[in-house]
């Protein structure tokens, strides 16, 4: 008896080595397999049987997955003249190029799609709309993509505080050159691993106003900056529930001079609540600037990018290694993302959440900043004695690394966490959850 006729996988790309073992194995039985007690029976005589069926449907992923290896095999036996196998490419120009009875019809999708995909993240795009599927780019590659594919989990965004949740924001600003980026990542703590990281938001301040799409300006980045501290504080005292704020401190981007100073002096909500101004009292230009700003906030740091670049990435690269930094799953700009929840009788049941604007701007830029962060590579000099992290030249002017960079700050946070907690520091203030890998 066959265990079944068809078998479908969809997204098979991105489903997990394990999955599709299993359901494979369900096709390894012989369709014609047949056997009776009649003493006349013959097996000879018995009529064909539909061989079962399996049906690997899916964009690329990457190059070391299970559906990658199949379509590349399964290509090579088809040339062969194998007419057990049959392998069809169809990239994006089927659905923009379309006719209807040898006539030019309406397109399923726009090449100006397309475009707008390949300038929002690249990668994403000829995986999507060209089936080119991603490849890990050797031992000078620093995070792998089959690193951050282990450590997504079924997770939403959160634009606001959640549960018993603390945050640490890093921001690198930027109002001419290169983007202007706020990202958060929420402190956890697990009894056998201990402190880890979710990544929960990225912000991209640009003008959406604007036909160049340009950033904004200061004042309103600044005004971003404050909304995120209350969103992610919560009903808590100032900035109680908000880790620390980490700010590029280099010149090109105004940290200092724009964004530390603008958010020194106390400042009205909305509402009308006054809330505290924020003082980086280790930074060695505010020194003695406690006594003009005594009731600052100090949950503040303003980090030199050329004196702690390398220390924070080599930071980040132990935290990934140690599976210990978790990304929401890559979105399909769908508008919603499938989820599970325990029922009262302790089933789980799968759920489609539709997803807000905010939830939506997160999840695509922190895929965006999953591609810079996998673009990041290990450079030596000729003698061997320093070491430099930065695109490659031929991403240099095809993608930006300031999504980047507020990741390696959130590590260092994360990274200072983990060691101080070794030395016996406090955990009862971080929410308590089960280790996702």
């Amino acid at each position: 008896m066959k265990r079944a006729s068809l078998i479908f996988l969809d997204e098979a790309a991105f489903s997990t080595d394990e999955l599709i073992a299993v359901a494979e194995a369900f096709a390894l039985q012989d369709a014609d397999f047949a056997t009776s007690t009649d003493v006349n029976f013959n097996l000879a005589t018995q009529p064909r049987q539909c061989p079962t069926q399996i049906i690997y449907a899916s964009s690329q992923s990457e190059m070391d997955k299970t559906f990658y290896k199949h379509y590349k095999n399964y290509a090579k036996e088809m040339f062969a003249g194998n007419t057990q196998y049959f392998v069809c490419d169809m990239i994006c120009d089927t659905a923009i190029n379309t006719y209807m009875s040898g006539e030019k019809y309406a397109p399923l999708i726009t090449q100006e799609k397309v475009n707008a995909a390949l300038k929002a993240n690249r990668e994403l795009a000829l995986r999507e709309y060209y089936n080119r599927p991603t490849k890990d780019g050797g031992e000078n590659q620093i995070i792998k993509w089959a690193t951050i594919r282990r450590n997504e989990t079924f997770s939403l965004p959160e634009v606001t505080r959640v549960k018993n949740g603390k945050y640490v924001i890093s921001f690198d600003p930027a109002r001419t050159n290169d983007q202007s980026v706020l990202t958060v990542m929420k402190i956890c703590f697990d009894n056998d691993v201990g402190y880890y990281g979710e990544l929960v938001n990225c912000i991209n301040m640009i003008d959406t106003a604007s036909k160049k799409k340009l950033k904004l300006d200061s004042n309103r980045q600044k005004e971003i900056i404050r909304e995120s501290l209350l969103s992610y504080n919560g009903r808590a005292p100032d900035y109680e529930n908000i880790e620390m704020l980490y700010i590029d401190a280099g010149a090109g981007g105004g940290g200092v001079s724009t964004y530390s100073d603008g958010l020194l002096d106390e400042w009205i909500d909305s509402s009308g609540a006054v809330h505290k101004g924020l003082l980086d009292p280790t930074y060695e230009i505010y020194d003695g600037y406690e006594t003009t700003y005594p009731n600052n906030a100090t949950n503040i740091r303003l980090i030199n990018p050329r004196k702690y670049k390398k220390q924070m990435t080599e930071e980040l690269i132990e935290l990934m290694s140690l599976d210990l930094i978790k990304f929401p799953r890559e979105y399909g700009r769908s508008g919603y993302i499938s989820l599970s929840r325990m029922l009262d009788n302790g089933e789980e049941e799968s759920y489609e959440h539709s997803l807000s604007w905010e939830e939506e701007s997160a999840l695509v830029n922190i895929d965006v900043l999953k591609a810079e962060v996998t673009s990041i590579y290990r450079y030596k000099n000729s003698e061997n004695t320093t070491v430099t992290y930065a695109l490659p030249q031929d991403k240099i002017n095809k993608m930006n690394d300031d999504r980047f960079y507020t990741l390696i700050m959130l590590a260092h946070h994360l990274y200072g966490l983990r060691r101080n907690n070794l030395l016996g520091s406090s955990k009862e203030n971080y929410e308590y959850k089960t280790f996702v890998n």
